[in-house]
Parts: structure tokens; sequence; C-alpha cells
């Protein structure tokens, strides 16, 4: 009998870290911004105190997979909690043909949300 390969897993594991974040997607109820021109997706949790930006990881998983720890329920108790898609992921728009996708891109987005 055959084994399967290390491309076989890594698709395995792929399609199980696309379907577990596909299950626990919650409803939209966040808003846009835009940032040079790319339009940037953004929740927020909770009131007061100095705000927490949690950048979600990737490659390319939106934040949603973040809400699957009751933690950011706790800190949203005592200060604003904001998720953030980072450009060209999850809800945020794709990144269109001439827009560049780059850290400094990254750092402005940011920027212009914590403003």
């Amino acid at each position: 009998m055959k084994r399967p390969g290390i491309l076989s897993k890594l698709l395995a594991i792929s399609a199980l870290g696309f379907l577990s974040v596909q299950c626990f997607a919650r409803d939209e109820n966040g808003s846009r911004f835009e940032a040079n021109g790319v339009p940037i997706y953004y929740e927020v949790s909770g009131s007061g105190g100095i705000p927490l930006v949690v950048a979600n990881g990737g490659p390319g998983f939106d934040h949603t997979y973040l809400h699957l720890s009751s933690a950011w329920d706790s800190l949203a108790k005592n200060r604003r909690v904001v998720f953030y898609d980072q450009r060209g992921t999850g809800r945020s728009n794709p990144v269109a043909a001439g827009k560049t996708f780059t850290l400094k891109d990254q750092l402005d987005d940011l920027e212009a949300l914590r403003i």
C-alpha cells in the first residue's frame, strides 16, 4: 500500500483549516475604510479603554478564526478590540491590478485604521 506523500498531507491540512474557518464564520457586522485606494474590513468589539488592534494571521485567512477564543470577549469588557482583515484577505477587497501588497502598504493600512 502506498503512503500519502507530503503534498497530499498538506492539501488535507489546508482543506481542514479552510473548512474549520468557514464553519465558524460570523455574520458581517463590521465596517470598511479605504487605505490608499484599497477597501479594508474591520470589526470592533467592546468600548472604552485603550484599543487593542488584532491583525489576522495567514496566509490569506480572514480574522474570523480568532473568534474561536473567548479571550477576546473577556478583553472587550474593558476596552475596544479591533479586528481587521489585512489588505487582500478575508472581507477586505482583493488587491486590484496596479495596487501593491508590500510591508509598507500593510503598515500604512494599520496606521489608517488607527486614525
